[in-house]
């Protein structure tokens, strides 16, 4: 993995929202591998000019963007760590942040400061750049993975070096569930339909039902990591395994949307003994607006029939059909009662072909069994 040391180097907090990556350090185009990546191409826009009146003279690895977003911060702030540590020269960390978030590292959420703490990165080896700065001395490396692109061979290795060691000495022979679903039915945004009815024949299989909100990152690593199957939903869950080689067993992926498939098999299958992915899924549409957009990620998919037979196997033959769809038909509800104050005319209309869909499809799934 390549790197490089800058003197005197321009940075500018990124403006909000941090993934529209308006910000960053200001790089000589010589150096687009050191950008920041997404698809393997830089997505970060650097302004040509502007004040940088603060100064500061000290030397740091520069190992990336901070922010309060659990999913986007394994899935792409995080790749420089460990590939900065292996240059052994000893220099603290440079965080850059947006200019409306927190200046201060120990102000950051637990749930991102469990994951710097099992990085070995703390408020006392670390700095946070939030407002335009020229410094001294910058070494930067490539991110060891990108969104939707994925990690390469090298980090891989890497993380297999540093991560396995590090969960042993934490959990030092305590033993996990050997099959694993990670679920999302305590979520009511971003949910399946029927999920807690299917996870009761999941749970007669033998299938521990994680629940990984409940748990610390460390613990999520090591219950993925010792499992011999595992089922991941589409979430931000799926990233638990970012700071793992290819330490996880067969894994089985169950979208929500087709826009994402790619992106969580990249994250996913380098790291499994075998991947499979259940992609037909039917995503029914979302109610959930921020500024005007519809946000999919907050909406409800309803289980392909090939997903459940997949799932159930020879348990699909022992579910009540009437009782499983009457499960994702409550589901379906309880999500339109949730914005029953905020329901515009658009969103009516959204809401009724959701529902007609939902017919369309359980008279699909009635058929074919």
């Amino acid at each position: 993995m390549s790197f490089q040391i800058f003197s005197d180097i321009r940075i500018k907090p990124f403006d909000h929202p941090m993934v529209h990556f308006n910000g960053g350090v200001l790089l000589p185009n010589s150096f687009p591998e050191l950008r920041h990546l997404r698809y393997n191409h830089p997505v970060d826009k650097l302004p040509s000019e502007g004040s940088f009146n603060n100064y500061d003279s000290n030397a740091y690895n520069y190992v990336g963007p901070i922010y309060h977003d659990f999913g986007h911060t394994l899935a792409e702030f995080v790749h420089r760590i460990i590939p900065s540590r292996q240059l052994k020269n000893g220099l603290p960390n440079l965080f850059i942040a947006t200019v409306n978030s927190p200046k201060k590292f120990l102000d950051y959420p637990d749930y991102i400061l469990e994951i710097y703490k099992f990085l070995g990165v703390n408020e006392l080896n670390s700095t946070i750049v939030s407002t335009p700065t020229t410094v001294k001395s910058l070494t930067m490396t490539s991110q060891g993975s990108n969104l939707g692109w994925g990690p390469s061979e090298e980090y891989l290795k890497m993380l297999g070096e540093y991560s396995i060691p590090k969960l042993n000495e934490i959990y030092e022979g305590e033993s996990r569930w050997d099959l694993v679903y990670v679920s999302r039915s305590s979520y009511r945004l971003g949910s399946y339909l029927g999920e807690s009815y299917v996870e009761k024949f999941l749970e007669n299989q033998g299938y521990y039902i994680f629940k990984p909100e409940n748990f610390s990152f460390s613990f999520q690593m090591d219950v993925y990591r010792k499992a011999d199957k595992i089922i991941f939903t589409e979430g931000s869950a799926c990233h638990g395994v970012e700071l793992l080689g290819r330490n996880i067993g067969e894994c089985t992926y169950i979208n929500r949307r087709a826009s994402h498939n790619e992106i969580f098999k990249r994250v996913l299958s380098p790291r499994a003994s075998k991947f499979n992915s259940l992609n037909n899924n039917y995503f029914l549409g979302s109610l959930q607006i921020n500024n005007g957009n519809l946000i999919e990620r907050c909406g409800i998919t309803l289980f392909h029939e090939e997903s459940l037979k997949c799932l159930l196997k020879n348990s699909f033959n022992l579910i009540n059909l009437k009782c499983y769809i009457d499960a994702a038909e409550f589901d379906l509800q309880q999500y339109i009662d949730m914005f029953s104050d905020k329901l515009t005319d658009e969103l009516e209309v959204i809401a009724k072909k959701m529902v007609f869909d939902f017919k369309v499809l359980v008279n699909k799934l009635i058929n074919s069994c």
